[in-house]
């Protein structure tokens, strides 16, 4: 289980949207990293829209945080198929 679930947890309990998520890892030797979202963690974040900035690590540099739309990291989300039950925004 990933250490994200409680702050979606959190937010669920709360009726709070998600607007930005971010997954930090400390290396043995203090550097920090930067991890982007894994699947589950997508579809948690998914059910708070399109919108929702998610940090993914830089390509040269993973200690460099680079923030993109959750649609932009999740093209194909697969509830587009159910338009009527989706946020709008992942069918535009």
């Amino acid at each position: 289980m990933c250490h994200e679930t409680e702050p979606y947890c959190g937010a669920y309990r709360l009726d709070q949207r998600i607007v930005a998520s971010v997954c930090l890892h400390r290396e043995p030797g203090g550097r920090t990293v930067v991890l982007s979202p894994c699947g589950v963690c997508r579809e948690r974040l998914a059910v708070h829209g399109p919108k929702v900035l998610v940090a993914v690590a830089d390509r040269e540099d993973p200690a460099v945080v680079v923030w993109k739309l959750l649609r932009d990291v999740l093209p194909d989300y697969w509830m587009t198929a159910f338009p009527d039950e989706t946020d709008p925004g992942w069918t535009v």
